[in-house]
């Protein structure tokens, strides 16, 4: 109230038909998918992605969903179906192993060396389950929230977690 307005802006491209048609794994362009919406609005999705020249997606890998017992991985019906298409599809998967696990560092985000490597096994898991889609992982998600982790927030402790996990 009583202010100046502000512009406001963002990037917006327009792609050529000929680059929609071309091969999905040769796009620039990605998104992000989130389960749950049904398996069949997620495949037909998946399918009009491809359509459209998107050839990446990032993907959610809920930890805690994920590995219920430690060294038990499981993934629901959606993520297994979304995984398949987009390999189908020639797309391929930015895994995001996101967030805790109540077996580990008290369900918080991981700090000590059992946790870290649980998450980092987690993560190689999310590669190997899904052959065909890549094999790219993105470590964590939004690390400096507070509360999250008994490390902290510093970028130091997310070097722990970057390098476990490459490892």
């Amino acid at each position: 109230v009583g202010e100046s307005p502000v512009a406001v802006g963002f990037p917006f491209g327009v792609v050529s038909a000929e680059a929609a048609m071309s091969e999905p794994a040769n796009s620039r362009f990605g998104v992000h998918l989130h389960y749950g919406a049904g398996s069949e609005r997620l495949s037909n999705g998946i399918e009009d992605m491809a359509r459209l020249g998107i050839g990446h997606a990032r993907s959610d890998f809920t930890w805690w969903w994920g590995e219920r017992s430690p060294g038990e991985y499981y993934y629901e019906a959606d993520v297994r179906e979304a995984m398949t298409k987009l390999a189908a599809e020639g797309m391929t998967a930015l895994r995001l192993p996101v967030y805790s696990n109540p077996n580990y560092d008290g369900g918080r985000t991981p700090s000590s060396q059992a946790g870290l490597t649980a998450y980092a096994n987690f993560a190689a898991n999310a590669i190997a389950a899904f052959p065909g889609t890549g094999s790219d992982v993105e470590v964590y998600n939004e690390f400096e929230h507070r509360g999250f982790s008994e490390c902290g927030t510093t970028p130091a402790c997310h070097l722990d977690m970057l390098k476990t996990t490459a490892a």
